[in-house]
């Protein structure tokens, strides 16, 4: 494994590169603990980003896209920026309107972690560590969180793993805000992308993007079989809504269902495993009209953002106790499809 660490000229950011012995390259940074760029092969053995990244790297830390970016404490929009915990309720900071969105300004997203590198065989891990103290973002807890990515020498996977303990009951909801397009350094939008999720439930959301009833899928969210992300984005169930596409929770119940984007054109296929008990799809509804790498200006359907995650608005669902211990885990699998 090849590892280069650099400094970046933003506060004590650096970035951090992991090339491995089979076309992947995995640059990370410990400002939000984020994914900068991926790179990986496609079917004719060229490696190439397939991650939304910013041609200037202060666009990264300073955007409210949250490209790459660890989200937390919590994720998603709670209503009204109100937590309840017990008999206690607490304001949180409100992020975009009224509402709690992906934890708030204080989101993990924009805090400087420290980090360590590791390396063990075939495997190197990165692991970078932040100290939340209480009342930040009008959380309750002191919480001690850590976010450790691992990238293997011999295989292009990607593996992401949260751990939290906290001093007091909390909420706590991690994920990886990351915008995946396997076209290769963005040459086409992802409406060709094809999706596969085994979800049958979704929640339907209402014009201000809040969760609100738990639903069957019906032909526009179905995804059980795969079909291209384009294919119904353009329904009035999609467009009439201040979504403009897909911004809805798909819940998994709880296990590790595999959720599988390939983009024919190219051959990639990337796989993506979790523990956590939903998953938010968000389709890049509202781009920052940015330039990103290779000169190609942000734009709506660009990328798409695949968030597993708790259900936000079931915030009993993730209380953290100081007695446990928080771990979740998302990994990516990269591969080629077989014709």
């Amino acid at each position: 494994m090849k590892i280069d660490i650099a400094p970046l000229n933003i506060d004590k950011a650096v970035r951090c590169t992991l090339t491995n012995n089979v076309g992947a390259i995995l640059t990370l940074t410990n400002f939000g603990a984020g994914i900068v760029s991926l790179f990986v092969p496609d079917k004719d053995g060229h490696s190439e980003n397939v991650t939304l990244t910013y041609e200037n790297i202060a666009d990264f830390y300073y955007s409210d896209q949250y490209f790459g970016k660890t989200i937390g404490r919590t994720s998603g929009r709670i209503p009204n920026s109100m937590l309840k915990i017990g008999h206690e309720t607490y304001a949180l900071e409100s992020a975009f309107g009224r509402h709690t969105l992906h934890g708030g300004r204080q989101s993990l997203a924009y805090k400087l972690f420290a980090f360590q590198l590791f390396e063990f065989g075939h495997e190197t891990t990165i692991k970078f560590r932040y100290t939340s103290p209480f009342g930040e973002g009008g959380y309750p807890g002191l919480v001690r969180f850590e976010v450790s990515y691992t990238l293997y020498d011999d295989k292009n996977v990607v593996l992401i793993e949260y751990r939290a303990k906290t001093d007091f009951p909390t909420p706590i909801n991690m994920t990886n805000h990351t915008y995946f397009n396997l076209s290769g350094n963005t040459k086409r939008d992802i409406l060709h992308h094809e999706l596969i999720m085994n979800t049958p439930l979704f929640f339907d959301i209402d014009e201000e993007l809040i969760l609100t009833q738990q639903m069957p899928v019906n032909r526009v969210m179905d995804f059980r079989k795969g079909k291209p992300i384009g294919k119904h984005i353009e329904d009035e169930q999609l467009q009439a809504s201040k979504a403009f596409g897909y911004d809805h929770t798909f819940k998994t119940n709880g296990e590790d269902v595999e959720i599988v984007l390939s983009d024919p054109a190219s051959g990639r296929r990337l796989s993506i495993n979790s523990d956590y008990p939903s998953v938010n799809v968000y389709t890049d509804n509202y781009p920052s009209g940015k330039t990103l790498m290779n000169g190609v200006l942000d734009r709506r359907y660009l990328g798409v953002a695949i968030e597993p995650e708790f259900v936000p608005t079931d915030v009993e669902s993730y209380i953290l106790h100081p007695e446990d211990r928080y771990q979740r885990f998302i990994k990516y699998r990269f591969d080629i499809i077989k014709s």
